[in-house]
């Protein structure tokens, strides 16, 4: 039921990854707020993270950067 409920959501993030305008990525109604981007990124890290946990690997936790994922099929990418 766990790993349902992980990989539903897991797709639904994909799914507004890919649906929402390239051009938008970086958009911050406000300083403070971050833009689409970063918790696309943040749930990126955070299935990096979990996947090796799972291999036995003592990973540390670090952002992805979003230097390094610049267009929406980078951040797609790393999220399958």
């Amino acid at each position: 039921m766990i790993t349902e409920d992980w990989a539903d959501v897991g797709r639904k993030i994909v799914e507004m990854a890919q649906e929402f305008a390239e051009d938008k990525y970086n958009y911050k109604p406000a300083p403070e707020v971050r833009s689409f981007a970063e918790p696309v990124l943040h749930a990126a890290t955070s299935n990096l993270y979990a996947a090796k946990l799972a291999r036995g690997q003592k990973p540390e936790y670090a952002e992805l950067a979003r230097e390094k994922y610049p267009s929406k099929a980078d951040l797609v990418s790393v999220l399958n």
